[in-house]
């Protein structure tokens, strides 16, 4: 079971994070074929299935909508979710010329242990403990924190703990007049569950790319739970640009297990591309073809875009994209399919 290892936890009172070998299969299709399995070998006794179990648990919001920090949260809203991020050394993706969207700063992950009274109980003091071990590795002081993306389920209960937890940390040190922005991607997307963390991610780095913050939806009254008043914390209800701080902005990225587990990422923006190397004197010809002159003329200003000053081509030499054109009359498409329609740029 994934929640042994966490029951560990809140049984022995540690706190440090735990890994179970062997877990649960992603694909409900599999794991309720071995349930049958089981069945038919007098293995398990009759039970309800997990969309039943979650439903009668009262974790569902009833109109399907994830409303976090809201006074009528009552739940998340159940979704589906593929998401790929590609993780490299940041030296390595220097030196390569990549496009570093964000760099990983820091991280930490932790268990509440006895902190949250029972397994299923979340505790202040657990989350607090995994904020403070992750801007300590990050080497980065919480009050720099611009945005945070929450776990943020638009639960009554957690709700009011999250936003405890993050005042407690972010706001030492703080300037009364920058608080720090507060959102969940739950309230645009719905809770993915095993997919909901690379969700949080993925929007927590299009922030910072772009320097804007989407407003957190369905937010129309406050919790009156949280204190807000006292934390140094704003949740967006529209969308925020990104303020010039002199530095480069930094943004971390909150998830919880449903057994106590905390975690937490520390980033910071990426580094813009290198400008492109200076002319070496060639000429070179990018051919171009496609079925239609519409479509042709969408791949025309896609490489515009890609080669503009703020495009992913942007820190690359010419002689790397194009065909240089030789004095020769040999071709600059050899083994190119070419379209009916055709350019030259």
């Amino acid at each position: 079971m994934s929640g042994a290892s966490h029951g560990a936890s809140a049984t022995l009172g540690e706190g440090h994070e735990k890994v179970t070998p062997d877990p649960p299969e992603p694909d409900k299709r599999d794991r309720r074929s071995r349930s049958a399995t089981a069945f038919r070998h007098r293995e398990h006794h009759p039970l309800p299935d997990g969309e039943v179990l979650m439903t009668q648990s009262g974790t569902l919001a009833h109109d399907g909508r994830s409303k976090f920090g809201a006074a009528d949260a009552d739940g998340f809203a159940p979704s589906d979710a593929v998401g790929v991020v590609v993780l490299k050394r940041l030296a390595d993706a220097v030196a390569d010329g990549d496009r570093i969207r964000a760099v990983i700063e820091g991280s930490a992950v932790g268990n509440d242990g006895r902190t949250g009274g029972s397994l299923l109980t979340p505790s202040v003091a657990g989350q607090t403990e995994v904020l403070r071990w992750a801007y300590e590795d990050a080497g980065v002081s919480p009050a720099d924190a611009d945005f945070v993306e929450a776990h943020g389920v638009g639960s009554p209960t957690l709700d009011p703990v999250e936003f405890t937890g993050l005042g407690e940390v972010l706001g030492v040190g703080r300037p009364p007049d920058r608080p720090c922005l507060v959102g969940s991607v739950k309230t645009n997307v719905g809770h993915a569950e095993a997919a909901g963390g690379i969700a949080g991610l993925l929007k927590a780095v299009l922030y910072l790319e772009h320097g804007q913050v989407p407003a957190s939806l369905h937010f129309d009254t406050p919790n009156p739970a949280i204190a807000w008043d006292e934390l140094p914390l704003v949740v967006p209800t529209t969308l925020q640009e990104l303020p010039d701080r002199g530095r480069p902005a930094v943004a971390g990225v909150s998830g919880q297990g449903a057994s106590s587990l905390n975690a937490h990422l520390v980033l910071r923006q990426g580094h813009t591309p290198a400008r492109r190397p200076d002319a070496d004197g060639e000429t070179y010809v990018l051919p171009l073809s496609a079925r239609s002159p519409a479509a042709l003329d969408a791949l025309v200003q896609a490489y515009v875009e890609y080669l503009g000053p703020d495009g992913q081509g942007n820190g690359f030499a010419l002689r790397d994209i194009f065909t240089a054109r030789r004095p020769a009359a040999s071709t600059t498409a050899a083994g190119w399919r070419w379209w009916a329609v055709r350019t030259r740029t």
